[in-house]
C-alpha cells in the first residue's frame, strides 16, 4: 500500500508553481492533526511570521480550515489564542494587528468550515476542544 501524504498531491504543487510565476512568495505549511491543536496554531503562526507572509490558503478538511482560521486569528497579534473563545468577550484588535487574508480551499464536503469564522482547537492541556472565533475573520 502506497500512502501518499496531503502536501504531495500534485494540485499541491501546483498551486506553488502558479503563486511562483506570478511573483508571489509561498511557504508549506502542514502539521495540522486531524484534530487541530493549539501547539500546530503556535507553530503556524511561528512558521507565518517567520516567511514574513500576509495571506493563509487553508486547503484541506474541516481542521485544516480550523488551523488556517486559528492561525488568522493570532499570526499578526499577541492575542493568546484562547483569549478568542466564543464564550468570552470579543478580543480587541490594535492598529496594525489586521488578520491576513484568509483564502479557503475544502477538499471535503459537509462541514461548512470554508464559509465561517469559528474554529475548533484542542487546548492540550485540558485536554479538551474548544470553539474559537472572531467577527472580523471571515474566509
Amino acid at each position: 500500500m502506497v500512502t501518499i501524504k496531503f502536501v504531495e498531491l500534485p494540485f499541491i504543487a501546483r498551486l506553488r508553481e502558479v503563486l511562483s510565476k506570478a511573483n508571489l512568495k509561498s511557504g508549506l505549511f502542514s502539521a495540522i492533526s486531524p484534530n487541530a491543536r493549539d501547539d500546530e496554531i503556535e507553530a503556524g503562526c511561528a512558521a507565518y511570521r517567520s516567511g514574513h507572509h500576509d495571506a493563509i490558503i487553508a486547503i484541506g478538511g474541516g481542521s485544516a480550515m480550523d488551523g488556517g482560521k486559528a492561525t488568522c486569528m493570532t499570526a499578526n497579534n499577541d492575542i493568546d489564542l484562547w483569549d478568542f473563545d466564543y464564550q468570552k468577550p470579543v478580543p480587541h484588535l490594535a492598529a496594525g494587528q489586521d488578520f491576513p487574508v484568509l483564502i479557503t480551499v475544502p477538499t471535503t464536503a459537509g462541514t461548512g468550515a470554508e464559509t465561517e469564522a469559528t474554529a475548533m482547537v484542542t487546548h492540550l492541556q485540558k485536554q479538551m476542544k474548544f470553539c474559537i472565533d472572531h467577527p472580523d475573520l471571515r474566509p
